[in-house]
């Protein structure tokens, strides 16, 4: 048996009784979130990278067709940085993915092939049935961020 270190997955605790697995093998960019309430795994990305538990639904076009670089969001992909999933409070989880990273990303170490952008990301909230409970869109800003948790836990609090 492997020890956890050795482990193909790797597992952590979201909080509110969520669990997040992530395959080692693949970069950690094949994951599932767990409702172990539910029983249910709700698998949400691919080893390529390919995102199976969101849809083109879930997201904002009026927002995301504005931002440079957002290929990757018509593609259903997250190649780059991937995805992140911040731990669940109040019943949701901030999901932040990276459409493209900024332009040291493509640089060598002498700075050649360096990109002048900055990074995309769009970001979404779920509810712990991994439903999109506010759609991706850029949500850098601090104060848009926080209105839109705000709305959505009012929205579930209602349900």
């Amino acid at each position: 048996m492997k020890s956890d270190d050795e482990a193909d997955y790797f597992h952590r605790d979201m909080g509110y009784g969520m669990l997040r697995f992530s395959n080692r093998s693949y970069g950690n960019k094949q994951i599932f979130i767990v409702n172990p309430a539910l029983k249910k795994v709700y698998p949400i990305s691919e080893p390529s990278g390919k995102l199976v538990g969101f849809t083109l639904d879930d997201i904002d076009w009026d927002n995301v067709n504005q931002l440079e670089h957002n290929y990757d969001a018509k593609r259903l992909v997250a190649d780059y940085g991937g995805l992140s999933i911040g731990d669940y409070q109040d019943g949701l989880a901030y999901v932040s993915w990276m459409l493209y990273p900024d332009g040291r990303y493509f640089a060598d170490e002498d700075g050649f092939g360096m990109e002048d952008n900055d990074e995309v990301n769009i970001s979404a909230y779920i509810d712990t049935q991994c439903r999109v409970v506010v759609k991706f869109q850029d949500m850098e800003d601090d104060g848009k961020r926080r209105r839109l948790r705000e709305e959505a836990i009012k929205a579930l609090s209602k349900e």
